[in-house]
């Protein structure tokens, strides 16, 4: 086999190694969201916007991963913990990632109103705000059409931090989960 080849291979080792990783820090969000009251939504995907079709390549991979999450209370707002690690053909105004970030926030679809409707690709709010990341900081708009998201959505909030700042359980708690719902709180 070539250099060239192993490469290859090996290549594709890490990415699953890396899946398996990610899978426990979203199951472990699932857990801690779960806590809260906020429960996965049933039979969602952790990726999607993904294609098959030979002529879109650039859609076989998927450049985020993503739980979203539904409380009682809260009908009309969509939690969600996602991981952004790479640029994707639905960002909007040519936005780069440059690293991986792990993402946290929620789309208000207006009280009343119930969070059915969504995409994967929510999840990517923070990269969209470009100029305006800073890490963990809670960035909102009530203007969200204005960085991609469709008119149903009448509000979003998000969070980020780089993938390698949450390593334990414990730092996705403190960092993303609790400050997530603290801030669902005060905002609601």
């Amino acid at each position: 086999m070539s250099e060239t080849g192993k490469n290859i291979v090996l290549g594709f080792q890490e990415l699953r190694k890396f899946c398996r990783q990610l899978s426990l820090l979203l199951r472990t969000a699932d857990g801690l969201m779960a806590e809260a009251g906020w429960n996965p939504i049933p039979r969602s995907s952790v990726f999607g916007n993904a294609s098959r079709a030979v002529e879109y390549p650039d859609w076989w991979l998927p450049g985020d991963f993503s739980r979203f999450y539904k409380h009682g209370a809260h009908k009309h707002l969509l939690a969600y913990v996602g991981a952004i690690v790479n640029d994707h053909p639905t960002d909007p105004g040519g936005v780069v990632v440059s690293e991986p970030l792990l993402s946290a926030g929620w789309l208000d679809y207006g009280l009343g109103n119930e969070s059915n409707a969504w995409e994967n690709y929510f999840c990517r709010a923070h990269v969209w705000w470009k100029d305006q990341i800073v890490y963990g900081k809670l960035h909102t708009s009530e203007h969200p059409q204005a960085i991609g998201l469709p008119p149903y959505v009448l509000k979003v909030a998000s969070l980020a931090y780089p993938l390698d700042d949450i390593q334990t359980a414990a730092a996705l708690k403190e960092k993303v989960v609790t400050q997530l719902l603290d801030e669902i709180n005060k905002a609601h």
